[in-house]
């Protein structure tokens, strides 16, 4: 290739990498809350402090009349207070307390890496539940469903959040969002939806541990086996859940988006994460 020749493809090639960044516009008329900062994003782990410890101590100091161990003043069992089996509770989730995205990542290895970016893409309008019994973790079930066409691309506030240190223009975000709905990668005109339905959970129950979730994840139409260890409390009667896990495309009948030949791809892996607080029906 002639030096005059190479020019001609590095401005191609800089002129295309605008498009493969890119902005979500949305139609006219339609508010659209953007998160410029990460302060704006729900994180309800970051509400999960300290528990208050001036309650820890529920012993009666005051003399006569004090429990002696066995839940009464004279030494007496009360049948009346052993507990029964936990009911399984039910609580709700959506974007307006909650968070759900998923990051894609470019190839570091392709010829022109170093002019494209990562991704983030925040789940917006997303709606789901968990059922969850103290007492009987295999009880546990979890769904929540999204809009493909809410996602939303690259907002400031999320790249800060991720830890990608950059910001991309609107014209770049718009471009990006073009390609991700596309008809060869999630194809939102006829596959709408993004959803999760739980098969079966294990764990030793409780206010908070470890889930371990087995379910289907549903992308472009095609349902993928996903297991994932979910952490979670219940704490003042709303339900905390936090995990993050990695789907290969082909585990949707997608490949990674690429251009230029190869000279700028999109890496395998598709990061799905989300902090969620359920609150209680």
């Amino acid at each position: 290739m002639t030096k005059f020749n190479q020019s001609l493809f590095a401005m191609g090639l800089l002129a295309g990498l605008a498009g493969l960044a890119g902005c979500a516009k949305e139609e006219p008329g339609v508010a659209v809350e953007e998160f410029e900062d990460v302060e704006d994003i729900p994180q309800p782990s970051s509400d999960l402090g300290d528990e208050d410890e001036s309650d820890e101590d529920d012993t009666d100091d005051s003399g006569d009349g004090s429990a002696d161990g066995d839940g009464s003043a004279d030494g007496s069992s009360d049948d009346s207070d052993i507990e029964g089996p936990a009911e399984t509770k039910f609580y709700d989730f959506d974007s307006d307390t909650s968070l759900l995205y998923v990051q894609v990542f470019k190839d570091s290895s392709a010829l022109a890496s170093a002019f494209a970016h990562n991704h983030v893409m925040r789940a917006d309008n997303f709606s789901g539940e968990v059922a969850y019994n103290e007492d009987d973790a295999s009880l546990c079930e979890i769904s929540f469903s999204l809009p493909v066409n809410d996602l939303r691309v690259d907002e400031g506030g999320m790249r800060s959040l991720v830890g990608y240190g950059d910001t991309l223009t609107d014209d770049d975000r718009n471009t990006v969002r073009g390609h991700m709905l596309d008809s060869d990668q999630l194809d939102s005109s006829s596959y709408p939806t993004i959803s999760f339905e739980s098969e079966s959970c294990s764990g030793d129950g409780g206010k908070s541990g470890i889930l371990n979730v087995q379910g289907g994840m549903t992308v472009r139409g095609r349902t993928a086996d996903v297991t994932l260890p979910v952490q979670f409390e219940v704490n003042d009667g709303d339900f905390y859940a936090q995990a993050s896990f990695d789907m290969n495309h082909a585990a949707f009948g997608m490949t990674p988006y690429t251009a230029f030949a190869g000279a700028v791809r999109n890496d395998d892996p598709l990061r799905f994460t989300f902090d969620l607080v359920g609150l209680g029906n």
